[in-house]
């Protein structure tokens, strides 16, 4: 008498296995990226340097605005690796308006909380405030590239859902994660300059993550 398993119980026991790895395989990598990530990102902020009057900043405008930096982007990445049936129909729907409100609710809470403490860098103009952006704009960029390219490679790891979509989502958690560093770093406190150095990152880098898990996919 043969010990061998049924056929049809051998095939179910090899699909639950498959189905095993298929679940620990995201995890696994999701794991290795968002290390990596928060290495890459704290290793940045210990180079750049904290900014000086973060201590004289009320609690509202330093670690409110990181909790909420915090916040959007785990919420991002959240709906961005659902796996693919989850990324359907009212979920796809959610992740789209998400993408569409957030930069006017980040700009509105950075308004509405920006304040300024006695070695803040003035900007009696703005002027004087678009003329300290690029820096800040090419290093929100640089810090959100890196981010982006790591977060839509892990993105192909979980089966299914809209790559564009998706590519979006990991490129606007990428440039808040670097918003996140850049708030922790920048002295200027101007709004205008908070809306066009820190925020407007997100349209750039979400339109090209979008393009490149269309194409890569």
């Amino acid at each position: 008498m043969s010990a061998d398993p049924p056929g049809h119980l051998r095939a179910r026991v090899l699909e639950s296995a498959a189905r095993d790895v298929a679940r620990r395989r995201p995890l696994a990598e999701l794991a290795w990226t968002a290390l990596a990530v928060a290495l890459g990102l704290v290793a940045a902020l210990a180079a750049l340097g904290v900014r000086a009057d973060w201590h004289e900043l009320p609690g509202v405008a330093s670690v409110g605005t990181a909790s909420v930096l915090c916040g959007v982007s785990a919420g991002l990445l959240r709906l961005g690796l659902s796996p693919g049936r989850r990324m359907l129909g009212p979920r796809a729907e959610l992740a789209i308006i998400a993408l569409l409100a957030l930069p006017t609710a980040i700009a509105a809470w950075l308004l509405a909380t920006t304040a300024t403490g006695p070695s803040s860098t003035p900007c009696p103009t703005a002027e004087a405030a678009l003329a300290l952006s690029p820096p800040c704009l090419l290093l929100t960029l640089a810090l959100s590239l890196p981010v982006a390219a790591a977060l839509v490679r892990l993105r192909r790891a979980v089966p299914g859902g809209s790559p564009a979509l998706t590519g979006a989502l990991a490129g606007a958690a990428a440039a808040t994660l670097a918003h996140l560093v850049v708030h922790l770093h920048c002295a200027v406190a101007h709004p205008l300059h908070l809306l066009t150095a820190h925020l407007s990152p997100l349209f750039l880098v979400a339109t090209l993550t979008a393009l490149l898990a269309a194409r890569t996919t």
